[in-house]
């Protein structure tokens, strides 16, 4: 899965907004902003997280 899609599916499912690395020639990778408090942050990651486990259970 592309970067780009990866990140337009994790958006469209948990509401996590991550940026891409193809838009700045890095595919393969992401970018996270940290300009909000702990706890949103702390929120989201939990929702990648779990997004990156049932991507990998439905590949499986």
């Amino acid at each position: 899965m592309s970067s780009k899609a990866f990140c337009v599916k994790l958006l469209e499912r948990t509401g996590v907004m991550l940026t891409p690395g193809s838009a700045m020639d890095m595919e393969g990778y992401l970018r996270i902003g940290y300009a909000n408090g702990e706890s949103i942050l702390r929120e989201g990651l939990k929702r990648v997280s779990q997004f990156v486990r049932e991507e990998q259970a439905a590949a499986a």
